[in-house]
């Protein structure tokens, strides 16, 4: 999955443009989705979806089994949001009782269920903008920008290449095991599945070690230089149409928060 971002942030429509831009517009955005009121969290969601599907080139299925993936931690976070245990009479859907007590989803839970599904949905379409229309390199020059430190930057760089060097080796692992007919049944799998977890930081670290001699091999001397920022500017029709819907948005939000 991480090699499928990568690709599709480099394969978009706004993977040229300027980073800084997408990164201001995408953090004004995520202020407008985690402060707004649910109809500006719907339409932030909605626009930032077609932001990036529409203008970025995004192909849907991707985004969508991405976002889908994102949203499953909200699922599982359900049950403890809208179940409640109180005693008997309750005003709410009762799903099970005994005794005194009943198991029931209240309206009150039901109504911040909802609310919280808007405000994740709508957050998390800032972040796929940025990612999926970002590439990583653009993302480090940002953060060169925003003078962090160095040492943070690196590290960013380094862990990133690492992640790529996981999953490559774990990808190894597991072909070798299905060459050699493992994984047959569930506890042959299981016990296969065991001994390859053990195996995978041992040789994650043998690469590991293998691209920082390259490192050295190629004059490293403690730190990285990154190239020179080769990016356009966000083109014109783009920023006016970002810049005008965020003023809409804040229009919005504060006559709702002079309504209430």
């Amino acid at each position: 999955m991480l090699r499928r971002i990568d690709s599709l942030s480099y394969s978009g429509a706004f993977s040229g443009c300027s980073p800084l831009w997408k990164s201001c517009f995408a953090g004004v955005m995520f202020g407008m989705a985690y402060i707004g009121h649910p109809p500006v969290q719907l339409a932030v969601w909605i626009w930032l979806v077609l932001w990036t599907v529409r203008y970025g080139g995004i192909p849907w299925k991707p985004y969508a089994s991405l976002t889908a993936a994102s949203l499953l931690f909200y699922m599982l976070s359900l049950p403890a949001l809208l179940i409640e245990i109180a005693p008997v009479p309750a005003q709410g859907t009762v799903l099970a009782g005994w005794g005194n007590h009943v198991l029931l989803i209240t309206p009150e839970a039901a109504v911040r269920a909802e609310q919280l599904l808007l405000r994740v949905g709508a957050c998390l379409s800032c972040f796929m903008f940025l990612i999926l229309t970002t590439p990583f390199a653009g993302l480090l020059k940002v953060m060169e920008k925003l003078r962090l430190p160095a040492v943070v930057v690196e590290l960013m760089m380094i862990m990133y290449r690492f992640l790529f060097l996981l999953g490559d080796t774990a990808s190894g692992m597991m072909l070798a095991r299905r060459l050699r007919g493992g994984g047959r049944g569930f506890r042959a799998a299981v016990s296969d599945t065991a001994s390859l977890t053990c195996r995978l930081f041992a040789k994650t670290m043998e690469r590991y070690r293998g691209a920082a001699v390259g490192y050295t091999v190629r004059g490293y001397e403690g730190t990285i230089r990154m190239g020179p920022d080769a990016s356009l500017p966000m083109p014109a029709r783009y920023r006016a149409e970002g810049w005008i819907g965020a003023a809409l948005l804040a229009g919005a939000e504060l006559y709702f928060r002079l309504l209430n």
